[in-house]
């Protein structure tokens, strides 16, 4: 920092130079201090730590989007199924627009950490063990999820080879479309908060309210969808707690079904399936957080700092 001619070369070399005058070293310089106080360095290494956690934390979650989104259309292809067009709309529509914004708000603790920068790899030690760790525990309970409900009494896997392909809005009148939608519903959600946690350099989730009610409120509505009885929301997003199976429906494939000799059925989820599904969405949000907490910013996450630590060019390099 400086405040003079003379502190102009220095403020230029300088990784971020703050001027403490609107004279001549506010012009090289890329901050300049409204309090004229040399404070204004902190608030500037606050902020900064803040944004570069920040950008990585987005950085992960959109990682995490494309992971996630590849299995749900592997998953997709091997059942022979689609999610409805809303499912698509709050994933694409809100999930990632949504969650995105409200991760990009989260303010700077109040006091500077000491002995300790953020990373500032996209491919760290911190950011890559976060970062596969939750993609694994998801994939998980993602597969826990699929076997579950095919172990239901009433399921019946969804008869693609009587569905028109060209009718794929049709393909989702199944347990299986439902399933893949809730459970990486909430685990696109659960992600956004937990890459939102303050840890050293941002604001707790708790004081971050945008991505704090919003995490919850979607979360909520997830659950609402599983647990809730036939409704319009429910209609409107497929939901598995239609009997698709009834006589005289209206749906192709299982129309089709019918027709080659099966008999109707009910194959509305049951109560305790739908009971099952969200204590197993829950579960997954729950280890997602102490995977974050115990591990990554627990005893993992400092050994993994210590053996790689963070190489960042010299002044002068």
């Amino acid at each position: 920092c400086g405040d003079g001619g003379n502190d102009c070369g220095a403020l230029r070399k300088a990784h971020c130079g703050v001027a403490l005058s609107a004279a001549e070293a506010s012009a090289v310089a890329p901050f300049t201090a409204r309090n004229k106080s040399v404070c204004d360095v902190v608030t500037v290494l606050k902020e900064g730590r803040c944004a570069l956690q920040t950008s990585l934390s987005c950085y992960k979650f959109l990682v995490l989007y494309g992971l996630l989104f590849s299995v749900l259309k592997i998953c997709s292809f091997w059942f022979g199924v689609l999610m409805c067009q809303m499912a698509y709309i709050m994933i694409d529509g809100v999930a990632v627009l949504g969650l995105s914004y409200v991760m990009s708000v989260v303010g700077p603790r109040d006091r500077l950490a000491k002995d300790n920068r953020p990373t500032s790899a996209l491919l760290g030690s911190i950011t890559v063990w976060s970062l596969l760790g939750m993609w694994i525990i998801d994939l998980a309970f993602l597969a826990g999820a699929l076997s579950f409900i095919q172990n239901a009494p009433n399921y019946i896997r969804f008869p693609t080879e009587y569905s028109n392909g060209f009718e794929w809005w049709t393909l989702s009148d199944n347990w299986e479309a439902s399933t893949l939608f809730a459970v990486i519903y909430a685990q696109f959600v659960t992600g956004a908060v937990v890459f939102s946690f303050g840890y050293e350099f941002r604001q707790s989730v708790f004081k971050s309210l945008p991505v704090l009610v919003l995490g919850l409120i979607l979360f909520g509505f997830t659950l609402f969808l599983i647990l809730s009885p036939s409704n319009a929301a429910t209609r409107l997003f497929h939901m598995a707690t239609e009997n698709y199976n009834a006589a005289g429906t209206v749906s192709p494939a299982w129309k089709g079904y019918q027709e080659a000799g099966n008999p109707p059925s009910d194959i509305s989820m049951g109560v305790e399936t739908r009971g099952g599904l969200a204590a197993l969405v829950i579960a997954n949000a729950i280890a997602l957080i102490l995977w974050q907490k115990c591990v990554v910013e627990g005893p993992l996450g400092r050994a993994l700092r210590i053996r790689f630590p963070a190489k960042r060019p010299l002044v002068g390099s």
